[in-house]
């Protein structure tokens, strides 16, 4: 049965970034009807972030999603994020990707526990 998606959308503070998380049973279903261009083989995974200027996306397929698929998303959109604000990760300035990252997870688990969504 598929379940509806699960959409929740937040700033990524203190930079222009909004993000936009999709927890779904579909991913190639639910990204392709908000990005076209992306290709089914693209989509074809148990987690993906897309963005658009300063959005980003993140899609979590909701069977069998993972303490790592979340991880590995939140690295990409962390990442983007950055450069967004005009950064460039470096061995002796890491640490603004460290808090983004974290309070992205603080966020992204915070609607996962909401919505009742169980991570394995």
């Amino acid at each position: 049965m598929h379940k509806k998606d699960r959409i929740s959308r937040f700033r990524v503070l203190p930079y222009q970034s909004v993000l936009k998380l999709v927890v779904t049973d579909d991913i190639p279903k639910s990204v392709k009807g908000n990005h076209p261009r992306i290709s089914d083989k693209t989509c074809d995974c148990a987690g993906m972030t897309v963005w658009d200027d300063n959005d980003l996306e993140i899609y979590l397929c909701r069977d069998g999603l993972t303490h790592g698929v979340i991880t590995h998303e939140i690295f990409h959109a962390t990442h983007r994020a950055m450069q967004i604000a005009g950064d460039t990760f470096s061995e002796k300035h890491h640490e603004p990707y460290a808090h983004i990252a974290g309070y992205l997870a603080d966020n992204i688990y915070s609607r996962l526990r909401k919505w009742g969504v169980r991570v394995k």
